[in-house]
């Protein structure tokens, strides 16, 4: 099975493929990869979405002072 064909078992995508939701709504698999119920969705997100694992999944870093 290609990474495009994995299919979401959880949430409003509910059985969506990825390859699906990056031509739908690209932004939720950005905010699913960084969220914990996705970690598991993470290389294969990055894949689909054709960016590399830390653009895909790296969640913006906070400025420290």
């Amino acid at each position: 099975m290609s990474a495009g064909d994995l299919r979401l078992d959880f949430g409003r995508y509910a059985g969506w493929s990825l390859y699906d939701l990056a031509k739908k709504d690209p932004a939720y698999l950005r905010w699913l990869a960084r969220h914990s119920s996705g970690l598991r969705f993470r290389r294969e997100i990055s894949k689909v979405l054709g960016e590399p694992l830390d653009v895909a999944v790296e969640p913006p870093r906070p400025h420290l002072f």
